[in-house]
């Protein structure tokens, strides 16, 4: 007689069980008011405007650089129209990642700054917002999954509705794949937030802490430093000519 797949028999006839957690897509409708997949594909992305504005700024950052970083969202059902819709809601920046212009490379400190972020974002959200997948970034190559990329998805986003997203910030152009074989995925941009029911709106707002070369232009809200100076050398000889007393003649 076979043994069970799931055990495996050990000393003293002792065995343990092996148990593969694997989430499974809750059952959701899309929005009414969201544009719908019409074609054969059965898996769609739905891309909040914001989140996708925040990865290109962190792959504009540098773009002798790739970049890479963490998808956050969830992935639903719709049963009605039997499609499995992911929504990408926000995202994990790598702040401190070697990278070149083909390649990057994550520490395990990182990672693990990273998932401790991803693990107070899903407490937060009481677990409606989690893992999704990965991005990162092909300056000026276009958007395509290489086979260092493939194997990466293969072997750690390898559920069906479990994405990669290639961003080109170069040619402004981005792309997602899903499951183990990296299937292209069609997308839509969301361009405002929809509060899904029973859904808690989760807004992160944090501040951009990516790490940049000393090439890369600061992120600021104030006007920027050499403006600043020349507004303050017009009001500096304004007041020097308004001070200064008339020569003689």
């Amino acid at each position: 007689m076979s043994k069970p797949p799931n055990r495996m028999m050990q000393p003293q006839d002792r065995f343990r069980v092996k148990e593969v957690r694997v989430y499974q897509a809750q059952p959701r409708r899309i929005p009414k008011d969201w544009p719908h997949n019409h074609g054969p594909n059965r898996y769609i992305v739905y891309a909040d405007s914001q989140a996708v504005e925040r990865i290109m700024s962190h792959a504009r950052m540098d773009t002798r650089y790739e970049c890479f970083g963490i998808l956050l969202g969830n992935a639903y059902v719709d049963e009605e129209n039997d499609l499995t819709w992911m929504y990408l809601q926000d995202s994990v920046a790598a702040e401190y990642a070697h990278s070149d212009f083909t390649s990057v490379e994550v520490s395990r400190e990182e990672f693990q700054r990273i998932n401790e972020e991803v693990d107070r974002i899903r407490d937060r959200s009481n677990g409606r917002i989690r893992k999704i997948g990965w991005y990162h970034s092909h300056p000026n190559f276009g958007i395509f999954m290489s086979n260092t990329d493939r194997l990466n998805q293969k072997r750690y986003y390898n559920q069906e509705w479990q994405i990669a997203m290639v961003v080109d910030p170069i040619r402004s152009t981005m792309g997602f794949f899903r499951g183990g074989n990296s299937n292209r995925c069609p997308h839509r941009v969301v361009e405002t937030r929809v509060a899904l029911e029973h859904i808690p709106e989760v807004t992160v707002n944090r501040p951009h802490e990516y790490r940049r070369s000393a090439s890369a232009p600061p992120y600021t809200r104030h006007k920027p430093a050499r403006q600043r100076q020349g507004m303050w050398m017009r009001l500096r000889k304004w007041l020097i000519n308004i001070l200064e007393p008339a020569g003689e003649e």
